[in-house]
């Protein structure tokens, strides 16, 4: 599904693909070279200054640990289905952007 969100957010107006990152490097270089982006690490898309949104597109069971370290990092956050793995995690994701002053949305 990453391409697809990929070509929609790079052919967005007012959106700017900053850069991809994937839990494999070689993924993440692909995906970059295919829309003339850079790639890097989640940690470092999370921390860039550049970035205002992160879209996660994770394995379903990383989705709240990244979408709550991209929340905590203060960026607004759409997430891929499911946004967590139980209602908890859910609950607490919810609070975390309400805390942070953030978006979150889910697919």
């Amino acid at each position: 599904i990453a391409p697809r969100y990929v070509a929609g957010i790079a052919a967005a107006d007012g959106l700017d693909l900053v850069a991809v990152a994937s839990r494999s490097p070689d993924r993440a270089a692909t995906l970059a070279a295919r829309f003339g982006t850079q790639a890097c690490s989640r940690e470092a898309l999370i921390a860039s200054p550049a970035v205002d949104i992160i879209v996660n597109l994770a394995a379903p069971l990383d989705h709240a640990a990244i979408t709550h370290a991209a929340l905590k990092a203060g960026k607004h956050v759409y997430c891929e289905k499911p946004l967590a793995a139980s209602v908890a995690e859910g609950a607490a994701l919810l609070a975390c952007a309400d805390a942070m002053k953030r978006l979150l949305a889910v697919a």
